[in-house]
């Protein structure tokens, strides 16, 4: 069984998808349930949002320093913070 498949259908298993939609279905605010439902399965499944490890591995792998040897040299972690940080201040 796939990644794929245990969270988007199985035709063997309830696949993860639907126990959390079953779950949030139990809200009764229709807003909330669609902004949940929009942000957190769909885009992130599909990709569309970038997770934490993905933006991190996105920084690394496009650094003009990385050599694609595995090594996240000093430079590009001083710089991965430095990305980071400003993220973080984007709402300051």
């Amino acid at each position: 069984m796939t990644i794929d498949e245990i969270i988007n259908d199985s035709n063997n298993f309830i696949c993860l998808k639907s126990l959390i939609l079953n779950y949030l279905n139990s809200f009764e605010d229709i807003d909330r349930l669609t902004k949940i439902h929009k942000w957190i399965i769909c885009y992130y499944n599909l990709g569309t949002i970038l997770t934490n490890a993905m933006w991190i591995r996105q920084v690394v792998l496009n650094h003009q320093l990385y050599k694609h040897d595995s090594i996240v040299s000093d430079e590009i972690q001083y710089d991965l913070m430095l990305a980071i940080k400003k993220l973080v201040n984007i709402n300051e």
